[in-house]
């Protein structure tokens, strides 16, 4: 059972499509696959994922930055805990959000199992369509990697005018007449803090780092 940091934003990447695609929610649909990683540019907010712990050790819920913590991956209960369709849901007290990182004995990598199907089924993808899904016994696709991922942070400053931000932190100048839209890059080794906050001068940080 891994304890893992759930201040840092993660691609995931699996054994089966290696690290050339990352785990994504499709846009404008909203199925789970594993899509191309664009080399030299951040990852779609769609493919970044992070952490929140669960009242449950050492179970988490899974969120993508677009999505933000209201939003958990979740199982499709369709068929009961023999369910193995995914889907992103309202974040709330379900067993399907609640899941486990275990590492593999040999080949590498974490099996992400839930509460709801049990820890023998595991995240995996078709090997046709990369859709992610949940399936028994021990494949490629399940051995899980979580890369960190240098984010792309948006600061909203409605009436104001964005500063270039230091490596750090935004700053705000002078007030504008018109709103200003701003992302960022994060490097990789930079912590992130996910939460929304709003200063006295109007600024929400939707994505906030140190």
């Amino acid at each position: 059972m891994a304890t893992l940091d759930t201040s840092r934003i993660y691609t995931l990447t699996n054994a089966y499509t290696e690290s050339g695609k990352i785990l994504a929610l499709g846009e404008p649909s909203s199925t789970l696959r594993m899509t191309e990683v664009i080399s030299g540019s951040a990852s779609s907010t769609s493919a970044q994922w992070f952490l929140t712990p669960t009242s449950l050790s050492p179970f988490y819920r899974l969120h993508t930055t677009s999505l933000g913590s209201g939003m958990s991956l979740d199982v499709l209960n369709d068929n009961g805990t023999s369910s193995v369709g995914l889907h992103m849901a309202a974040t709330g007290d379900y067993s399907g959000q609640y899941w486990r990182f275990d590492s593999w004995s040999t080949g590498g990598g974490y099996r992400l199992s839930n509460n709801f199907t049990g820890p023998g089924m595991h995240l995996d993808v078709y090997s046709d369509t990369l859709e992610a899904h949940l399936a028994g016994d021990d494949h490629t696709g399940q051995h899980w990697t979580l890369n960190p991922a240098p984010a792309v942070v948006t600061v909203v400053a409605p009436g104001g005018e964005l500063a270039t931000p230091s490596s750090t932190t935004p700053t705000i100048a002078s007030p504008a007449s018109v709103s200003t839209t701003t992302s960022i890059n994060v490097p990789a080794a930079a912590s992130v803090t996910v939460s929304t906050t709003t200063s006295a001068s109007g600024v929400t940080v939707e994505y906030a780092w140190r």
